[in-house]
């Protein structure tokens, strides 16, 4: 069945791959003339980045995701790849459009320059097209700043941005803020434990913001990198039993048993697991 399903797709994947050929055959033509060695090697990017429209066309890796979302992975992260690709090829192609410069009478002997005007006026349109392409992309870059960056927020201001990707949580978490500032300068390299909860939330954002692993961060990211949960399944539970159990000897075995070397006890782990039982750990 999956081979029936490739085939069926190859067909409609032919023009791409006399794109592949095509950009092979002319980049090995360049190679042969003087100066040509740039366009051979920008006609080789032209032809792997086909390469990669095509590839994810006929195959896709298998993951967590089905039904219309199968592909999904495989296609956003070569369709990015191939994006970058060809971004550089067409900078090279206006360039190199831009600079031919053929005489009218190697081809045809035309004492008016009736050719020279035919050849000005389609460079002229190719110019302007690429132009209004240009400005047309610079819409988004500049939209999604703005969106972004809450430009447009009641009382926000230019001087309110800034690189630092915790300055919100200096400002709604301080405390949480603290916490992660002093693990950076002064805790050794050594593993943690903190709440496991959805992906996409605050969860796992110590273990993010400081680069200490932890015993589980986010479930489903975890689950899409192996392909199953069958090398974390009892983690979520361990984690629970570590910061609700009542059992001291339970508690320190689950630490030891991963290693950990910090215990992180904040709102989330007390808004998860409940605050009884987290005494012992002030």
């Amino acid at each position: 069945a999956a081979f029936s399903e490739i085939g069926g797709r190859a067909i409609l994947v032919m023009p791409g791959l006399a794109l592949v050929a095509l950009a092979g055959f002319s980049a090995l033509q360049r190679t042969r003339l003087e100066n040509g060695l740039a366009t051979a090697f920008t006609l080789l990017l032209a032809g792997l980045a086909f390469y990669l429209l095509v590839g994810a066309e006929l195959f896709y890796v298998v993951d967590q995701f089905g039904d219309g979302f199968r592909r999904m992975n495989t296609v956003f992260k070569t369709y990015y790849q191939a994006w970058l690709l060809l971004g550089i090829v067409g900078a090279y192609g206006l360039y190199y459009l831009w600079s031919l410069r053929p005489e009218a009478e190697d081809f045809m002997d035309m004492g008016t320059g009736l050719f020279d005007r035919i050849l000005g006026a389609g460079k002229a349109v190719w110019v302007g097209g690429a132009v209004l392409l240009l400005v047309a992309s610079l819409y988004y870059p500049v939209g999604a700043v703005l969106s972004r960056t809450g430009v447009f927020q009641d009382g926000h201001t230019i001087s309110d941005n800034t690189l630092d990707g915790l300055a919100f949580l200096k400002q709604g978490s301080p405390g949480e803020y603290a916490a992660i500032e002093w693990l950076r300068d002064n805790a050794p390299y050594g593993r943690m434990v903190e709440a496991v909860g959805d992906d996409y939330t605050e969860f796992a954002r110590v273990s993010a913001s400081t680069g200490l692993p932890t015993v589980l961060g986010w479930k489903g990211h975890e689950l899409q990198w192996r392909g199953s949960s069958s090398s974390f399944g009892t983690r979520e539970d361990d984690v629970r039993t570590i910061f609700s159990s009542r059992d001291p000897g339970e508690v320190r075995r689950l630490l030891d048993s991963y290693e950990v070397r910090y215990v992180y006890l904040g709102s989330r782990e007390r808004r998860t697991y409940g605050g009884e039982n987290l005494a012992d750990f002030d």
